[in-house]
């Protein structure tokens, strides 16, 4: 070869992107560290993947021009991003795939739904109204509702005749709960600045509190102000609870993370990618998307099915959750 290494740059090429893909997923690991490299983290799933994919690439690319007589370990440096991959993708994995079919209920068992939703604030109602009717649901997490989303809502009370709507502070609106079971006491005030509401709800002469969740916009927005305003509310809230939101935050984020920290919250898996930029299309949302649709609850809360439902004029899907509560002890 004259001295010429074979495999050239497309070889040089496909060991960057696997080498700063792997680098970038690492770095996501200090999001407890400092808010930038948990912004990274959000990006978790994809920056392993890619890691995989472009390293297992550079290694078939050396293979096959015949790569032979480098020094040191530079011929494995494909492996070993994709390797990184592996280990970084599969603790995230419970996250990204679906849960197992729910088991049939037991005798007396009483199962409930709840259905989280980001509206889109300036999208058209249509669709989501019939996501809502169809389902039928319980209760209902909502995001992003303006003047105009609460008109068509309240359009709903004969379905959902306990609605809580939590002033909608900026022009994207704020946080709202419907339920067809009626709200007990005592009432728990909103928090329009952190995007949060919480009511507690009437489960059968069981009270569950249910909690919608807007979080703002990753670092270096003000995703982690509203957070640490909330450590106290959510410390506060009585169980059991069930956190329907748009986090704008992945679930093995630092963020989610400490969210959940704070209420003694577990963080539910199975949901899967929520949200995509609708510029992308929402065919792709499915497979490509981020997961920052999340489901938090205490331990009291079984979350028996999750199931992510036909899109709306949102660029998020609707999550459907069906959920049990444990008898008091």
């Amino acid at each position: 070869m004259s001295g010429r290494r074979r495999g050239g740059w497309p070889l040089t090429a496909l060991r960057a992107i696997a080498s700063g893909s792997a680098l970038a997923a690492l770095l996501g690991l200090l999001g407890g560290v400092h808010p930038a490299f948990d912004s990274l983290g959000h990006f978790r799933a994809h920056l392993a993947v890619l890691a995989i994919v472009f390293g297992a690439a550079a290694f078939l690319v050396w293979t096959i021009a015949g790569w032979r007589g480098l020094a040191g370990a530079r011929e494995a440096d494909g492996l070993g991003a994709a390797f990184v991959g592996v280990l970084l993708l599969w603790p995230i994995l419970p996250f990204l795939t679906p849960l197992p079919p729910a088991a049939p209920p037991l005798a007396g068992e009483r199962r409930y739904t709840l259905l989280q939703m980001n509206l889109r604030f300036n999208a058209k109602p249509r669709e989501a109204l019939d996501r809502i009717l169809q389902a039928r649901p319980d209760v209902v997490t909502v995001q992003e509702v303006t003047g105009p989303w609460r008109r068509h809502l309240q359009g709903l009370a004969a379905s959902y005749p306990h609605q809580f709507y939590c002033r909608a502070g900026s022009s994207v609106g704020n946080t709202a709960i419907l339920s067809r079971r009626p709200f007990a006491e005592p009432a728990i005030p909103c928090r329009p600045a952190q995007g949060f509401s919480a009511q507690p709800v009437d489960f059968d002469g069981r009270v569950v509190t249910i909690v919608s969740q807007h979080l703002n916009w990753p670092w270096p927005h003000g995703q982690w102000r509203q957070i640490e305003a909330l450590r106290w509310p959510l410390n506060d809230l009585p169980w059991p609870v069930i956190v329907g939101g748009d986090f704008n935050a992945a679930p093995w984020s630092a963020a989610v993370g400490t969210y959940a920290e704070a209420g003694g919250l577990e963080i539910a898996g199975g949901i899967g990618p929520t949200w995509l930029d609708r510029r992308l299309g929402q065919s792709l949302t499915r497979w490509i998307g981020l997961p920052i649709d999340n489901i938090l609850h205490s331990p009291e809360i079984d979350v028996l099915a999750v199931e992510r439902l036909a899109p709306t004029a949102s660029d998020h899907l609707p999550v459907l959750v069906t959920f049990s509560v444990a008898a008091p002890r």
